[in-house]
C-alpha cells in the first residue's frame, strides 16, 4: 500500500510541473515504443528502461538488440535499437527509418529502489529527421510498484522539452496464480488536456508454456493486435512478434535478442541435465563473518554459510551431476564438520554424486570426506586419525611464584572456569565432563565413518590406536579412501571415478542460476543473524550493536522469521541479557529459531534460551548454566617485580579495583584481597545472578525451576545430551534451522529468501595486516587464531571484569579448528 501511495504522490508532483496547453504533439507512447510486445513492466525486459526508466532497478543487467521489419520483407528493417541496463543505469541507441526519413535517438537513465518499489528518470534526445516522426527531446520519469507477486503497477510521465506536450502512461499487470504462468495486463496513454475517454489503450496476456517459453498477445483499442513468442536460454533469449493492423491484416514483424542476467529456462535445464560438475574449494578456516573488503576480493567460498548454501544448491540443481570438494588445508571444528557432512548427505539424497579430495587430513576433515561417494587422496598425502583430546595449562604454580593470588569462589559444582588459575590438574567434575564431550566427538565420528565406509567398531578403533598415521597406500588398504590422485588432475579423476562427460559450473554461475527469477516483488525474508564471539558489550559479539540489529530486523515488514546463529563461550551477563531480551521481544512477533554452532555455553546459552526452537549438532558444547567469579590480586608480585604503588581515595572501598598494571596482560591487578564483608556481599550477588539465569532458562524452555537446577550448576553438555535434558530441541545444522523457521512462519518453500543480516563485520579488517605475534597480545581467536592463548585471554577477561561475576566457559573448552 505504501508503494502505491508513493506512486500517486509521484504522479501529482509531476502534474504540478506540467503545462496544460501543448503547441505540437510529440510521438505518443504507442508509436515511440512500438517494439514492445507488452507494457514495459508486465512481461520480459521492457526495453531495459527505455519505456519506463524505473525498470532497471527491478531486473538483472541486460543487453538487448530489437528491430522490426515492414510488411513481409524481413530484410527491410524500419526500427532498430540497442538497449542496456547495468546496476540501475540504463542506456539506449535507436533508429527509425521510413519513407526516406531517418531519425536516431539516445537514452540515458538512472533507477533505484527495491524489488517492491522503484523509481527512475531518463533523458531522451533525438537527431535527424525527428520531426517527421514526432520525436522531440524529452524528460521521462517513471515508477513501478510491485507490492506482491500478484500485482505490478507502473506509471510514466513524459515531458516534452521542445514542445509543451505532457503524456501520462499507466500500466497494470496481474498474475492470478502469483507466478509467470499466467499474466494479464493493460495500459493507457493520455496527453495532458485530452479527454480520458479518447485515450488509446491496450490489453493482453502472456501464457508460460514451460519456464522460459512464453506466448504473448496484445490487443489495441484501434483493433490492431500482435502475437509473439519469447524464449529464454539462461543468459540469452530471443523473441519475435507478428503485428496486425486494424483491418486484422499482417503488417510487420519485430524481433529481439537478449544477453545478460540468467532467466529461468526449462530448455536449458533439459539440455544440461546431469551435464555439470561444481567445484567447491574449502581450504583454510571457514568464518561466519568477514570484512567488506574481504567480501569484494574473495575468490570462491570463504564463509561457512556460503559453503552450506553452495552444497544445498548443487544438490537441488538438475544440471549438476557431481559436486567435487577440495578439502586441502581445511581447518574446522567438530560441530561445523558435522554440519557440512549433513549437507553433503542431503545433496546425495537428491541424486548428486560427491567426490572429495584430501591431502593432509585429520579427524574433522576425514569426518566430512568419509561421506563422499568417492574419497580421493593425494599419493603423497597423510591421514592422521588420532582421536580427540582436551588439555589444560594450569598456572597456579606460576602465579604463586610471581606473587599473584587467585581466590576461586566456586559456588557451583561444575563451574570450573578458574581451575586453570588455582589448580595443578583437573577436578573430578571437570575431568568427568571433559571426558564426556571427548567421547561424544570420537563416537560421532566413529559412527558416521563406520556407516559410510563399511567398517566396524573394532576396525575403526584399531586404525586410531594402532596405525594413527596413514599414508595414501595405507588408507586405501584400510578402506578409508577410494583412490589416489592430484587435485590438478580433477577432470581425469571425475572420468575415472564418476564417469560421464561433464563441464564445470562455477559457484558464481550456480548462484546466478539459482537466483534466476521472473517473479514480481520480493519474497518474504528469513533473516539470518549472527552472534559470534564472547558476550561483550563492544567487542566479541558486540552486544549493544547486535541487540539493535535484532530489533531493527524484527521491525522490517518483509522479515517473517529470524534464525539466530550463536557460537559463543559467554562472558559478560549484561551483554548476554541485552541480546537475549532483543530475541525475546522479536519472538513475540515472529518465529525465532536458534542455531547453535560449536559452542553455546554459559552466556552463549543465555542468549539462546528464549528461542522458539533450539537446534544443535551432536558435538555442540552447550549449557553451562552457572556463574563464575573470583578475585585475582597482588600477593607479592609488586615487591618481586620492584613496583611501587600509592593511592588516594574517597570511599571506603574505592581502592578495591585499583592496583598495579601487569605488563603483557594489559590489566590492572588489585593491590589487596577482599575483606570478608566484601566477599560475602559479592557471593550474594553471584547467587542472585545464578537464580536469574536459572529462572530465565525455565521460562524460555518451559521447564520448572527445579528441573533446570538439576542440569545446571555449570554443567557443560554435548548437543545430544542437552537434547535429552530439554535444553535443546532438535539435532540439526543451520539449514535445518532455516527450514524450521520457514515452516513456523508458514512460508511457501518456493517463495521465500534467506538474508544474512550481519555477515559483513567492518570494512577493512585491519587486524590481518598486523604481524601475528603482535596481534596475539591484543587479539582474540577470530583475529589471531595461530597464536591465540585461551588462558591468557581468560585471565585478562576475569581481571578486567572483577569483582563482577561472569557467565563464561573455562578457557580452552572450545575446540580449535583443526584438520
Amino acid at each position: 500500500m505504501r508503494q502505491l501511495v508513493s506512486l500517486i504522490v509521484l504522479g501529482l508532483c509531476c502534474m504540478l510541473l506540467s503545462a496544460s496547453v501543448h503547441a505540437q504533439r510529440m510521438a505518443s507512447y504507442y508509436s515511440q515504443y512500438d517494439l514492445l510486445s507488452s507494457p514495459p513492466s508486465a512481461v520480459g525486459e521492457g526495453l531495459s528502461g527505455f519505456a519506463n526508466p524505473a525498470l532497471p532497478a527491478l531486473q538483472p543487467n541486460t543487453l538487448q538488440l530489437q528491430w522490426s521489419t515492414d510488411g513481409r520483407d524481413h530484410g527491410d528493417v524500419s526500427d532498430i535499437g540497442v538497449f542496456s541496463s547495468v546496476g540501475g543505469l540504463s542506456g539506449a541507441v535507436s533508429r527509425v527509418e521510413r519513407g526516406g526519413f531517418r531519425s536516431t535517438g539516445y537514452h540515458v537513465g538512472l533507477a533505484g529502489g527495491t524489488k517492491r518499489f522503484a523509481t527512475g528518470i531518463a533523458y531522451q534526445g533525438f537527431a535527424g529527421d525527428k520531426r517527421a516522426f514526432g520525436r522531440v527531446n524529452r524528460l521521462t520519469t517513471g515508477a513501478i510498484a510491485r507490492p506482491s507477486r500478484y500485482l505490478s503497477v507502473g506509471l510514466t510521465y513524459n515531458i516534452g522539452l521542445e514542445t509543451d506536450d505532457r503524456e501520462w502512461v499507466g500500466e497494470v499487470g496481474v498474475r492470478p496464480l502469483g507466478t509467470s504462468r499466467l499474466t494479464v495486463f493493460g495500459d493507457m496513454a493520455v496527453f495532458q488536456g485530452d479527454a480520458l475517454r479518447d485515450a488509446p489503450w491496450s490489453v493482453g496476456g502472456a501464457i508460460q508454456v514451460v519456464p522460459g517459453v512464453e506466448a504473448v498477445g496484445r490487443y489495441f483499442e484501434s483493433e490492431a493486435f500482435s502475437l509473439g513468442l519469447r524464449v529464454n536460454l539462461d543468459r540469452a533469449g530471443v523473441q519475435s512478434q507478428a503485428r496486425f493492423n486494424p483491418s486484422q491484416a499482417y503488417a510487420s514483424s519485430a524481433y529481439g535478442i537478449r544477453l545478460g542476467g540468467a532467466q529461468p529456462s526449462a530448455i536449458s535445464e533439459a539440455v544440461q541435465r546431469g551435464g555439470k560438475h561444481v567445484v567447491l574449494e574449502l581450504g583454510g578456516t571457514l568464518s561466519y563473518q568477514q570484512s567488506q573488503v574481504q567480501a569484494w576480493t574473495q575468490d570462491g567460498v570463504g564463509r561457512f554459510y556460503e559453503a552450506l548454501r553452495t552444497i544445498e544448491r548443487a544438490g537441488a540443481s538438475e544440471r549438476v551431476q557431481t559436486l567435487a570438494l577440495n578439502l586441502s588445508g581445511l581447518r574446522i571444528q567438530p560441530a561445523l564438520a558435522w554440519e557440512l557432512r549433513q549437507a553433503l548427505q542431503e545433496a546425495q539424497a537428491a541424486g548428486t554424486t560427491v567426490l572429495v579430495y584430501i591431502d593432509y587430513a585429520g579427524m574433522n576433515t576425514y569426518h566430512i570426506a568419509s561421506v563422499a561417494d568417492h574419497v580421493i587422496m593425494d599419493p603423497v598425502g597423510r591421514l592422521t586419525l588420532d582421536g580427540y583430546a582436551s588439555s589444560q595449562t594450569f598456572l597456579a604454580g606460576t602465579l604463586d611464584k610471581i606473587g599473584i593470588a587467585v581466590d576461586d569462589w566456586r559456588l557451583f559444582s561444575h563451574k570450573s572456569a578458574l581451575e586453570a588459575l588455582d589448580r595443578t590438574d583437573f577436578s573430578d567434575a571437570e575431568r568427568e565432563q571433559r571426558q564426556a564431550y571427548i567421547d561424544a566427538f570420537y563416537e560421532t565420528v566413529r559412527t558416521d565413518v563406520m556407516a559410510s565406509r563399511g567398517l566396524d567398531n573394532a576396525t575403526f578403533d584399531s586404525i586410531v590406536n594402532d596405525q594413527t598415521l596413514l599414508w595414501a597406500t595405507d588408507a586405501e588398504s584400510a578402506g578409508l579412501i577410494d583412490g589416489t590422485g592430484r587435485w590438478s588432475d580433477l577432470d581425469d579423476l571425475l572420468d575415472t571415478h564418476v564417469g560421464g562427460s561433464t563441464s564445470a559450473l562455477s559457484v558464481d554461475a550456480l548462484n546466478e542460476l539459482h537466483a534466476a527469477s521472473d517473479a514480481w516483488s520480493a519474497p518474504p525474508t528469513i533473516a539470518l543473524v549472527y552472534g559470534i564471539g564472547g558476550t561483550s558489550i563492544d567487542s566479541g559479539m558486540k552486544a549493544k550493536e547486535l541487540a539493535e540489529t535484532i530489533r531493527s530486523t524484527a521491525d522490517r515488514d518483509d522479515v517473517k522469521a529470524i534464525v539466530f546463529r550463536v557460537d559463543s563461550p559467554g562472558g559478560d551477563p549484561l551483554a548476554a541479557d541485552l541480546v537475549a531480551e532483543a530475541l525475546r521481544e522479536a519472538s513475540e512477533d515472529m518465529p525465532v529459531i536458534i542455531s547453535q554452532g560449536q559452542v553455546a555455553g554459559s552466556g552463549g546459552y543465555w542468549v539462546s534460551m528464549y528461542g522458539d526452537e533450539i537446534f544443535a549438532a551432536p558435538t555442540t558444547l552447550t549449557g553451562s548454566i552457572g556463574v563464575v567469579a573470583g578475585w585475582i590480586y597482588d600477593d607479592g608480585f609488586s615487591e618481586r617485580a620492584g613496583f611501587d604503588y600509592d593511592v588516594v581515595q574517597r570511599g571506603e572501598r574505592a581502592d578495591l579495583t585499583t592496583g598495579y598494571n601487569v605488563p603483557l596482560l594489559g590489566v590492572e591487578l588489585p593491590a589487596r584481597d577482599m575483606t570478608k564483608a566484601e566477599r560475602d556481599r559479592t557471593e550474594a550477588q553471584i547467587e542472585a545472578l545464578y537464580d536469574e539465569f536459572v529462572s530465565g532458562v525455565a521460562e524460555g524452555r518451559s521447564l520448572d525451576v527445579d528441573s533446570v537446577r538439576t542440569v545446571a550448576e555449570g554443567r557443560v553438555w554435548t548437543g545430544t545430551a542437552a537434547q535429552e535434558r530439554g535444553l535443546v530441541d532438535t539435532m540439526g545444522g543451520l539449514p535445518a534451522a532455516i527450514e524450521a523457521a520457514r515452516t513456523a512462519a508458514e512460508l511457501d518453500r518456493d517463495w521465500v529468501q534467506v538474508q544474512e543480516v550481519n555477515a559483513i563485520s567492518g570494512f577493512f579488517g585491519f587486524e590481518t595486516l598486523i604481524p601475528a605475534p603482535i596481534r596475539a597480545l591484543v587479539s582474540d581467536r577470530d583475529r589471531a587464531p595461530e597464536t591465540y592463548d585461551p588462558v591468557r585471554d581468560f585471565v585478562r577477561t576475569m581481571a578486567t571484569h572483577q569483582p563482577h561475576p561472569l557467565v563464561i566457559l573455562p578457557p580452552g573448552w572450545a575446540p580449535a579448528p583443526r584438520p
